[in-house]
């Protein structure tokens, strides 16, 4: 070795001694498990960020929770006046939606066997079960497993296009599986699942597979029922026809062999089920509950919302709907149009809530939801006389009426122009005379009611109409008085709201709320009162109406102990009948009649039918509602209960009729219509009145023709007028009184313009309606 090399050797040795000493010496300055962790947080992180960035770079949204059972589908979930859900109504999917708790545990057992038996193992995605169905499937030389989870399922038909079958899809529902396994149990993940699934026969979910194959609830599945239903997920259109029965049955064993094998059940249990042959019973769709409520509410849904908005968004609706008060309404409005006469086929029934206009109750129909889908109490009847007590309204507002004033029930003949004259005629075809306010409403006459119209106009009767919550049009003609126009049980009923408010109008509320899809509120509607009528008005029509349910045509809605104020109607042939009633807290409208607008023969009125079926819904009503305890508040000043100074024989018939006198409660009350004494276009009416024969009529010649001038038509005295009033002969025109004051001012949106005459062209004079 040379010398060069010896100190180079010399010096790289020294050199590592050197650098070597410290080494060896070193003591780390931190604990290695400390940097460890450190390690992994920062791969965490670095994970956590890789992961948001792939889903933000996808365009995957932050879904942190599945839909609940009310909002699978993607429906409209409605909820009744106490928060609870009704049910969800969908566009284009027959459905319902059940908690787990409601389902066999062998549907829970079978599905998890059939589709994902590792399911309360993994996270969402389950890479030994998509290693395990590769395995199988090329074993079998075809697919016979899949490797998608029950949450991976779920994910791509709730959040994914389900046809996509890009790599991109995948990766989407890989992480989104993992997502809603984060966020949600795996009961609520099985749930949602077995309510979401397509069971073939287009119907999804397993309430209504069970339906429709079985004839029995999901809750009553047994084992092989259960098995079946589990192996259709796979391939839902094909297994659900009977032309693939075979294929389905052996699907069904290999699903039991599945329950089997996962400890569900035992193997001699399979085999058992294996052997017994599976029974079918189809079973008829069913209507959703309260199919008329529900379907208007989404009717008024569809006036704010695009389909898009309405059924992809998951909305959920809170009502005014009381489920107790509907199905007393449901039960008893069927129960009554059964056993109504001949003719009247089809009803509706409105209540609402005195203190919020909450629609409390509504049906549209009887009989099969699917037969008779028209809902009849949002669309227009002819009122009737139903329609009086708004035309009495405003002839007290008017001071048109007073409360001693005597009203003429005469014969009365006008001339309206054109070559024609109107000749309306109370519907028993005979007349009191002159006979109190009181009387006149609370026997329905048709002749006092054409004279109030008279002395006040048809344009302030519309626009206390408008004003009480009437929306229809209306005729601004004298037929209007009694009842000629066509309202909605529906409004009529808030119309009388507005009399049992003592004047307060409030918008009928059938929506309180919206919310989305995850709790943020959307909408709510608050109830808010405007008052439109001075209270004592009201209150002196409220009073009347008490008697027309106490002692006149109403008698049948009598209900003891409880306070009752109404008005019966019945219009043109009794082709549409109704009584609208109220007590201090609720108002309830019931309309009867038929679709085809038919004539309907015989004694049948308001009265008879449609005062009965109220009676009976609201005594149903009351036995799970609070009955209210207090009366109606009295007016300073009540109309006049009977009138003095007239014919003996008109007296004695005017003071029987006020005393209640019927002996029959059954019976047609004095001025109740009969169905073939309605009054035409022409006022003609042959019918003859059940009961005790009314005063005979005038006789032609004293029938004296008189034009339509307010001031001719109505007898309105003071107090200190009433002992010295000369009566005059039944027969004689009523002298000319002074020009009636205007009405006090009804404070009021603007009312619609009532429709003017063509030039040139002859007024309609509609039907006239009786009681």
């Amino acid at each position: 070795m040379s010398l060069r090399n010896s100190t180079k050797q010399t010096k790289r040795k020294k050199f590592f001694q050197d650098y070597d000493a410290p080494v060896s010496n070193f003591k780390p300055k931190s604990n290695p498990i400390i940097a460890g962790m450190m390690w992994l947080v920062i791969l965490f992180l670095c994970g956590v960020i890789a992961w948001m960035g792939t889903k933000i770079a996808l365009g995957i949204p932050a879904f942190s929770t599945l839909p609940t059972v009310y909002e699978v589908g993607n429906g409209v979930a409605l909820f009744d006046r106490f928060n609870h859900h009704i049910t969800t109504v969908y566009a284009d999917r027959d459905s319902i939606p059940i908690p787990l708790s409601k389902m066999s545990s062998h549907i829970r057992h079978a599905a998890i066997a059939a589709e994902d038996h590792r399911f309360y193992e993994h996270h969402g995605v389950d890479p030994w079960g998509i290693t395990r169905a590769i395995l199988t499937n090329v074993k079998a030389g075809h697919m016979r497993q899949g490797g998608s989870t029950i949450t991976q399922q779920l994910v791509r038909n709730v959040y994914l296009d389900p046809q996509d079958r890009s790599a991109k899809r995948k990766i989407m529902e890989a992480l989104l599986s993992v997502d809603v396994e984060l966020n949600n149990s795996k009961n609520r993940i099985l749930e949602t699942y077995l309510n979401d699934i397509y069971f073939g026969r287009g119907v999804y979910g397993i309430e209504r597979a069970a339906g429709t194959y079985f004839n029995k609830h999901a809750s009553a599945l047994d084992i092989g029922e259960s098995a079946f239903l589990a192996g259709l997920i796979r391939a839902p259109s094909k297994m659900s026809d009977p032309k693939y029965r075979a294929d389905a049955l052996d699907r069904q064993h290999q699903v039991l062999d599945a329950m089997a094998e996962e400890g569900f059940i035992s193997q001699e249990q399979a085999d058992s089920v294996k052997a017994k042959k599976l029974v079918f019973r189809k079973g008829a769709a069913p209507t959703q509950p309260y199919p008329y409520f529900a379907n208007y509410v989404v009717q008024l849904l569809k006036n704010q919302f695009s389909d898009a908005q309405l059924w992809g968004s998951g909305l959920r609706v809170y009502t005014n709907l009381d489920p107790e008060a509907q199905i007393a309404a449901e039960k008893e409005l069927n129960k009554g149009i059964a056993t109504a006469p001949t003719g009247i086929s089809q009803g509706a029934l409105v209540t609402i809530n005195v203190k919020d206009g909450g629609v409390l109750a509504l049906v549209g129909g009887v009989g099969d939801y699917r037969s008779h889908q028209f809902n009849r109490a949002t669309n227009p009847h002819t009122a009737g006389s139903a329609f009086k007590p708004l035309v009495y309204l405003t002839g007290i507002m008017d001071d048109a009426l007073k409360p001693d004033t005597v009203l003429d029930d005469l014969p009365l003949t006008i001339d309206v122009g054109f070559g024609q004259r109107y000749s309306p005629k109370n519907f028993d075809g005979r007349y009191l005379g002159k006979i109190s306010v009181r009387t006149a409403l609370m026997l329905s006459r048709n002749l006092c009611s054409i004279r109030i119209a008279q002395a006040v106009g048809p344009d302030k009767i519309i626009a206390t109409a408008r004003a009480a919550g009437i929306t229809s049009p209306l005729n601004n003609d004298l037929p209007l008085a009694l009842g000629a126009s066509a309202v909605s049980p529906l409004e009529l009923a808030n119309a009388y709201a507005t009399l049992a408010r003592k004047g307060t109008f409030m918008p009928y509320q059938i929506i309180r709320q919206i919310d989305d899809n995850q709790g943020h509120k959307l909408q709510e509607i608050t109830p808010q009162g405007k008052s439109v009528f001075p209270s004592e008005p009201v209150l002196q029509l409220v009073d009347i109406l008490q008697d027309v349910v106490n002692k006149g045509t109403g008698t049948l809605a009598k209900l003891p102990n409880i306070a009752v104020a109404g008005k019966t109607g019945t219009a043109d042939k009794a082709r549409d009948i109704w009584f609208v009633g109220f007590t201090p807290d609720t108002v309830t409208a019931v309309w009867g009649g038929n679709d085809d607008y038919s004539e309907v023969r015989g004694n049948v009125t308001g009265g008879t039918v449609m005062a009965k079926i109220w009676h009976d819904y609201m005594t149903d009503f009351y036995k799970t509602h609070e009955p209210p305890t207090v009366a109606f508040d009295l007016p300073a000043v009540p109309f006049a209960k009977k009138i003095t100074r007239i014919n003996p024989g008109v007296l004695k018939q005017i003071e029987d009729s006020e005393a209640g006198l019927n002996p029959d409660e059954n019976q047609t009350p004095q001025g109740e219509q009969a169905a073939n004494g309605e009054t035409d276009a022409n006022g003609d009416n042959t019918s003859e009145q059940n009961g005790d024969k009314l005063p005979p009529a005038p006789s032609p010649e004293e029938n004296q023709t008189h034009t339509a001038a307010p001031e001719t038509q109505t007898h309105t005295e003071s107090p200190q007028q009433t002992d010295t009033h000369k009566e005059e002969p039944p027969v004689k025109a009523p002298e000319a009184q002074p020009e009636p004051s205007k009405a006090p001012e009804i404070h009021q949106p603007a009312p619609e313009p009532a429709p003017s005459i063509p030039k040139g062209e002859a007024p309609s004079l509609a039907p006239v309606g009786g009681n």
